[in-house]
């Protein structure tokens, strides 16, 4: 799991590394856990446009004289929606400017280990699941295999189940819509509408009536899908 931090400050950037680099002992997670550090705002952005690979960013708002930590957020998510976002600020009125960009946590200045450990607990299991399996296909002349971290929502029609994901062309597959709700993990797939699953880990906002995916991908909301879907959500956000 690669751990970022970007802070203008280098007391933070000591203190964040100090923190994560003990949480991934305590954990045991030091042999799964590569952390880099920058400065710079402007840096971090060019070096994830060279091929930098983001699991986790612990990012900072304010970072006088370059693209703010916001700013920087929104142009990752606009490419990749599977980065977790950390903010560690001051700043308490961006909260609300954090939803569009799906951060799971703000951090408050002095920072607080025990916040951080909360945070990479979170992470690393949001990690695990997206990470380490598969839903495997059998159709008539191939195999299909596709991590759970690419799959965004799955749509049934008649007999036929479309597999819409993130990159790429949709999959379209003869079968029932419970028995591949069955096959996949309940940490993180849900069923919101008789016709609908969704991947958590791309859900932007939801109502009674719809849920708002990566993408601006709308799909509806059932009635009596409502009350697990609300409870699936809040468990893989508390990394349950």
């Amino acid at each position: 799991m690669n751990v970022i931090v970007c802070d203008d400050t280098d007391f933070y950037v000591s203190v964040l590394k100090d923190h994560i680099k003990h949480w991934s002992v305590s954990r045991q997670h030091q042999n799964a856990t590569i952390t880099h550090c920058f400065s710079s705002s402007e840096d971090l952005l060019y070096a994830w446009q060279s091929g930098l690979t983001i699991d986790v960013l612990f990012l900072d708002i304010q970072i006088p004289g370059e693209m703010s930590g916001m700013d920087l957020a929104k142009a990752i998510r606009e490419k990749d929606d599977r980065v977790i976002i950390i903010f560690v600020t001051n700043y308490s009125e961006y909260a609300c400017e954090g939803y569009c960009v799906n951060a799971l946590r703000y951090i408050q200045k002095p920072v607080n280990e025990k916040a951080v450990f909360e945070c990479l607990d979170i992470a690393y299991r949001q990690w695990q699941f997206s990470q380490s399996q598969s839903l495997v296909i059998h159709l008539k002349k191939q195999v299909l295999v596709l991590p759970y971290r690419d799959i965004l929502f799955v749509e049934a029609y008649a007999h036929y189940l479309t597999i819409n994901l993130v990159n790429g062309s949709p999959v379209q597959i003869r079968s029932r819509i419970a028995d591949l709700y069955n096959s996949l993990p309940s940490q993180l797939f849900a069923q919101c509408h008789r016709g609908f699953i969704i991947n958590l880990s791309y859900v932007r906002s939801m109502t009674k009536n719809s849920v708002l995916l990566a993408g601006n991908n709308i799909v509806p909301m059932g009635a009596k899908y409502i009350d697990e879907t609300f409870k699936s959500l809040k468990r893989y956000c508390q990394g349950v």
